[in-house]
Parts: structure tokens; sequence; C-alpha cells
């Protein structure tokens, strides 16, 4: 019984809405995100540097109580819990910026692309480049 409603559900779904629900990115709309996910590598890595640099500069001081232990042949009592843990979120922050990098700069990528691949208007020939900045006037009869 449990079967026969299971294929009774199945067959009452439905596929996908051939209407597309997104409306087109356009250029801005992806030059922006770039921007955004540019700004946000960068306080990931300056932030990620910052963090990884200061628990550098406060394990110095007890690796230089280690190292005198080492020399006195005595047990090393530092603790490097904190610092441990200010580096390893830092690298994570310097690590985790590498994908924001890339997406942006895909993002600026697709932008361009966009603007390559329009199609020029009817009339105009192929050769002339689409570089060129335009103006168009639109009429609404």
């Amino acid at each position: 019984m449990l079967t026969t409603v299971f294929a009774a559900l199945m067959l009452l779904n439905f596929a996908q809405v051939s209407t597309p629900s997104n409306p087109p990115v356009s250029k801005a709309d992806l030059l922006l995100k770039s921007k955004k996910q540019k700004t946000a590598a960068w306080v990931c890595l300056g932030g990620g540097l910052g963090l990884a640099g200061l628990g550098l500069i406060l394990s110095v001081p007890k690796g230089a109580d280690d190292l005198l232990s080492l020399a006195t042949l005595s047990q090393p009592q530092s603790n490097y819990t904190g610092e441990t843990i200010l580096m390893i979120v830092g690298g994570a922050a310097v690590i985790g910026s590498v994908p924001l990098f890339t997406a942006s700069s895909k993002n600026a990528r697709k932008a361009k692309l966009m603007v390559t691949n329009q199609k020029t208007a009817a009339g105009l020939s192929m050769a002339i480049p689409k570089s060129i900045t335009g103006l168009t006037v639109s009429i609404s009869l």
C-alpha cells in the first residue's frame, strides 16, 4: 500500500516550470559582485595575516624560554594554546581568501565577455569592433 501511495505521488508531481524565475544578470551586477568579493578577499587576507602575525609575536617570548630550558636541560613550562589558535585561524582566513579572489576574477571575466559577445545592431557590419561605446534610442510604439 505504501508503494502505491509513493507511486501516485510521483505521478502527480510536475516537472520544473519552464519560465525562468531569475532575471538575467547584467554586466553591472557582475562587476558589483566582483568588487564586493574582492573587498571581502582583501579583508580576509589582511585579517588572517594580522592574526597569524599576532600569534607569532605572542609566541616569541615563550619560545625563548623554551630554548633556555633546553639549554639548562629542564622541562619547558610554556603553553602555546592561545598563540596556536591565533595562527590557525589566521592561516585559515588567508587560505579562505584565495577562493574569493578566484570568484571575483571569474565574475569580472564574465562581465567582460558579456560586452564582447553582444550582438551588433541590424545593418552594421561585423567588422565594427564591439568595444566602441554606442548610444541606443528606444522608441515605444
